[in-house]
């Protein structure tokens, strides 16, 4: 009987020894995966770091930009009197270099390029204010 004992113990014992190795494997497996994804991880990190570093560096920029243009246009605007956007709102078919300005104004204010656009444009009450 107690032959039996020990056969069926060691029986046990065999299995959990197996089930403890495939245990074991799989842990060993599942470490590997994890360190995979920690190092995906931290590649997808770095990545947002230097692009955050990058957006940042061209948010800088386009303050600097904005505050030139800014001072640039002020001055311009200063400069500018009923009589000039009166001689544009005059002509029908404006020479070409005065449809390049009305078409960057066009920009500037979201419209449609365009002299028909410009008009338009021109024609608000607020426009020059």
């Amino acid at each position: 009987m107690t032959i039996v004992i020990r056969e069926s113990l060691r029986a046990l014992k065999d299995s959990a020894s197996q089930q403890m190795a495939q245990s074991q494997k799989e842990v060993e497996r599942e470490q590997e995966v994890l360190k995979q994804h920690e190092k995906a991880c931290q590649m997808y990190e770095a990545r947002i770091d230097a692009l955050t570093k990058k957006k940042d560096a061209l948010e800088k920029k386009k303050e600097l930009a904005m505050k030139k243009v800014s001072k640039d246009y002020k001055a311009a605007l200063g400069s500018l009197h009923v009589q000039d956007i009166e001689e544009l709102r005059s002509y029908r078919q404006p020479p070409a270099l005065v449809v390049q300005v009305t078409d960057t104004l066009c920009l500037m204010f979201h419209v449609e390029p365009g002299w028909e656009s410009a008009k338009l444009l021109l024609n608000r009450e607020e426009f020059y204010q």
